[in-house]
């Protein structure tokens, strides 16, 4: 409790990981083949100063594809994007086509996975938050490229979605 206080309550404790092994993995594989299933994992912040599931499709590319190799990279890539987007509605989102908004990740499938996770006191009052790298190289949004080499380019390219003008409302069949 010393260094608790001594560094004014920036230190945590938590459990240690359970590591997934590869029955583990194949499992997962399993669940997310079913149409009837997502892949996400979001409270959306609630928890973001305790909890790292903001990691999950790097853990998926990572160990998924590449450690374990229970599902292939491209189909990886449609049941993070694709899948949840037409699961919301998403109007021209979740897929690379012709006239579709240009919202693109670039990683290296050889490198990519979960960095150690850490705390950022960057938030509103210096409130912390958990942060952990993935080694993506590029991101774009909207065509513009806000991320290049690792680094923010402090450009902002997307826009706030709105119900009806930019989703649809999906079958749920």
């Amino acid at each position: 409790m010393d260094i608790v206080v001594a560094d004014e309550l920036k230190t945590t404790f938590t459990n240690p990981l359970l590591v997934p092994d590869r029955a583990d993995w194949e499992a997962r594989a399993r669940v997310w083949r079913d149409p009837r299933a997502v892949i996400g994992a979001s409270d959306a912040g609630a928890h973001l100063d305790m909890l790292a599931f903001f990691s999950y499709s790097t853990a998926l590319l990572q160990h998924g594809v590449r450690e374990f190799g229970v599902i292939g990279l491209e189909e990886a890539v449609h049941l993070i994007t694709d899948v949840p987007a037409r699961l919301y509605g998403l109007r021209d989102r979740g897929r690379l086509a012709p006239g579709a908004i240009a919202d693109i990740v670039v990683f290296d499938d050889a490198t990519i996975a979960r960095q150690p996770v850490e705390t950022r006191f960057d938030l509103p009052g210096g409130a912390g938050r958990l942060y952990g790298e993935a080694g993506i190289g590029h991101v774009l949004v909207a065509g513009t490229e806000i991320v290049r080499d690792g680094a923010y380019t402090g450009d902002l390219g997307g826009r706030v979605l709105r119900s009806g003008r930019d989703t649809v409302t999906p079958a749920l069949d």
